[in-house]
């Protein structure tokens, strides 16, 4: 399939699986993004094989397993975040299709995906890793049935595992202070990235790719433009940019790096020594070391966001002021982290009914 852009228009250039070439205008100016234009002219595609398959497919598209998996990761590069699309990718051509090789989609039942479930864990992977291949293969299923591949998803019959709670993914407010502490005793230099990191809730692709052009000191706020994933530069989770407020603790950050000088708008807040983005794994490993000298458990660079989002849900914050805080598109995704405040029921029962006030309790904390 060709995209081209004719007469101030998008047009698809493409010849279907019976050999008959479809040159057809998809009616969006030249000035529409390539994105836009490849996600109609994939629904223009969909909509022509599906007028082609009446339940069978053409003996000239190929219906193993990689081959779907092949189509379907196109799809996913269009309609889902782009670190969906990576993760997808990388599980599928690691454990699925090796699994499934040369293997017909349609000869594929529930039995076969239970089998390669527990040769994913017989590798000592995680459920969650487990979960996440079961995950991507529903969705090369689904695909096929959208395409008219295929006539039902085996996938949905299999039950993922169970993944167990983790001691630990995000911090009290008084242990990010200890964190915090600690961070400025031990390595002050990591003291700005995650003074800002824990009182903004930037995910770390959105901080690694902060740029002085979007700091606004004297306002105190910053824009959220862009992050940068495997070495390239797109737009924010959910493809939405947002204005962010900075508290004192984040505005401090921000005013101490940036020092006396005056720094060109278009560099790095956080570079590393040659000037480019600073390494994900380096301040991963930073939190690690700065944790177990801070006496804390160990938690994920993503737990600094899990910190702010779980403070504002105690604090009483609304879900929807959270939700545009941390950019979530789904107001849903914001009540997963009032988990906090829910463990305080037992509490909230007292004062109601007058009694004297007990002491907080976080879930899976002692």
């Amino acid at each position: 399939m060709k995209l081209k852009q004719r007469s101030g228009c998008w047009h698809i250039d493409w010849t279907d699986p019976d050999g008959q070439r479809h040159r057809k205008s998809l009616k969006l100016p030249a000035t529409a993004s390539r994105r836009k234009a490849l996600a109609k002219a994939t629904e223009y595609q969909s909509a022509v094989l599906l007028r082609l398959r009446e339940g069978e497919r053409p003996a000239s598209i190929p219906c193993d397993v990689s081959g779907l998996a092949a189509e379907y990761l196109r799809w996913v590069e269009v309609h889902r975040a782009e670190s969906t699309a990576v993760t997808y990718r990388s599980v599928l051509r690691t454990h699925v299709a090796p699994f499934f090789r040369g293997t017909d989609a349609r000869r594929i039942d529930a039995g076969a995906v239970e089998r390669l479930k527990a040769n994913i864990s017989a590798k000592g992977l995680s459920p969650i890793t487990v979960n996440v291949c079961l995950m991507a293969l529903m969705g090369v299923f689904d695909h096929g049935l959208r395409l008219g591949y295929l006539k039902t998803n085996v996938v949905r019959g299999v039950e993922i595992l169970p993944v167990p709670e983790s001691e630990a993914s995000w911090y009290t407010a008084e242990e990010r202070d200890v964190f915090l502490a600690a961070a400025r005793r031990h390595e002050p230099q990591w003291w700005t990235w995650f003074a800002f990191a824990f009182h903004t809730g930037v995910r770390i692709g959105e901080q690694r790719e902060l740029r002085w052009l979007d700091v606004e000191l004297a306002e105190e706020r910053v824009a959220i433009q862009r992050k940068v994933l495997n070495r390239k530069v797109g737009l924010p989770k959910g493809r939405k940019t947002r204005m962010l407020p900075l508290n004192e603790v984040a505005q401090r950050a921000l005013e101490e790096i940036r020092g006396d000088a005056t720094p060109l708008p278009d560099c790095l807040v956080w570079p590393n020594r040659n000037g480019n983005w600073r390494g994900a794994g380096v301040a991963r490993t930073a939190l690690g070391r700065i944790a177990k000298a801070a006496g804390l458990p160990v938690i994920k660079h993503h737990g600094t966001r899990h910190t702010f989002c779980s403070a504002g849900a105690r604090i009483g914050i609304h879900p929807h002021v959270l939700q545009r805080l941390a950019g979530h598109a789904s107001i849903t995704t914001t009540m997963k982290y009032f988990h906090a405040v829910e463990a305080d029921l037992c509490e909230a029962v007292h004062l109601i009914g007058g009694g004297r006030r007990t002491k907080l309790r976080v879930v899976g904390r002692d």
